[in-house]
């Protein structure tokens, strides 16, 4: 299969001329500078490097942390049903086309992705060298989270994670915390597979996220510990022999869009028993879930001393026990009240920091009760309870 028949079908998919040209290139080479780029192809050497770092962008490539830095393909399995995801909701995004003809452009669009993915899975199997360099940089959270896709359909013996809510009021679209829904389907696709899937976060997650009911459907292994700085790192762990490790961010000290991928044996070897002798300090899902029922109605009587209505009670525990949602679901499970009357309380709620707002997921979390209890605690002498808390 020669690259004139590729680079068209690349083209098809979402890449212009120069990237399809260079991520070809990769394959070939298995590992490739910006100079060597403008030796093997048509792409002027003045656009080489911005080629090169636009496929990093896109998730194609990945690049050494090293001075001479060279770049090396992602596999194309993964990053085809990426530009097909990609090409697929430019397709459905604009509601003004007749449904026919976006089905036919769908159609067409497989037929180019199957076609693709057949030609370049044969092509990387002839071409592609082993490149001996076992750290790469991800920059972005789409390419992180493409990265973490990866390693889960991958992992086939189990999946280690620690993670932590994300700090300074960051959005939970942080990938090394969210779960977003495709996500989820691959952890439990590997765990019908039979991989074994441990996590380990903070116990203010419950019942924020995943509320108190959990337990009950829960199908992986969780343990938590309770301070911040008891979980310094996050870290996905696959096999024991790749990591994806996210990395803090040098201005705010918080963790970024930034992480490392390695596939080395020694370094998985030392995170396997951190991350093993941290699952021994953490506690388990059983007890913790009983301490928090009875940190929440502990706080619930609070609330209802400190003047809170039974209405505004009965929302945070609401909340409480199923976790995060939007705020039409937890109005529609008060039926004898207006959604006004909802919204009404949940501000009240907010504004003193007993549930918090979540823009990126539209919905309402209640604050975890130890925290919630210093708020009201705080409230009660005079103090900006939440900036207490913490």
């Amino acid at each position: 299969m020669s690259s004139e028949e590729i680079v068209p079908l690349l083209k098809q998919l979402g890449l212009n001329l120069y990237e399809s040209e260079a991520y070809v290139a990769l394959l070939t080479k298995g590992q490739i500078s910006a100079k060597e780029l403008g030796q093997v192809t048509s792409i002027p050497q003045s656009r080489t490097y911005d080629v090169l770092s636009s496929l990093k962008d896109k998730g194609l490539a990945l690049s050494t942390p090293s001075a001479d830095r060279t770049y090396t393909p992602v596999d194309p399995d993964s990053i085809l049903k990426t530009l097909y995801g990609t090409k697929k909701k430019e397709i459905q995004t604009p509601m003004i086309r007749v449904q026919e003809e976006t089905e036919q452009k769908l159609e067409l669009l497989h037929g180019v992705y199957s076609e693709a993915k057949e030609k370049l899975s044969s092509y990387s199997t002839d071409h592609v060298q082993v490149v001996n360099n076992p750290v790469f940089v991800l920059e972005g959270y789409q390419n992180i989270e493409t990265a973490m896709l990866a390693l889960i359909d991958k992992a086939q013996s189990e999946f280690l994670r620690i993670t932590k809510p994300p700090e300074g009021g960051k959005s939970m679209m942080d990938p090394f915390y969210f779960l977003a829904g495709s996500m989820t389907e691959r952890l439990y696709r590997a765990k019908e597979r039979g991989v074994k899937i441990r996590t380990i976060s903070l116990i203010y997650e419950i019942p924020s996220l995943l509320g108190l009911d959990f337990e009950d459907e829960d199908d992986f292994e969780r343990r938590y510990l309770a301070q911040n700085e008891d979980i310094p790192e996050k870290f996905l762990l696959a096999d024991g022999h790749t990591v994806l490790l996210n990395l803090r961010d040098p201005v705010s000290k918080t963790f970024g869009s930034i992480a490392l991928v390695l596939e080395s044996d020694p370094t998985c070897t030392i995170l396997h028993e951190h991350f093993e002798s941290m699952w021994k300090k953490a506690e388990p899902v059983s007890s913790l879930s009983k301490r928090m029922r009875e940190a929440t109605e502990e706080l619930c009587k609070l609330m209802q001393n400190a003047h809170y209505s039974r209405f505004d009670v009965a929302i945070y525990r609401a909340l409480a026990k199923k976790g995060v949602q939007p705020i039409d679901v937890l109005s529609r499970s008060f039926g004898k009240h207006t959604p006004s009357e909802v919204s009404a309380a949940v501000r009240k709620l907010t504004d003193t920091g007993l549930v918090v707002r979540n823009d990126w997921l539209k919905s309402l979390m209640a604050e975890n009760p130890l925290r919630a209890t210093l708020i009201l605690e705080g409230a009660a002498n005079g103090e900006k309870g939440l900036a207490n808390a913490r």
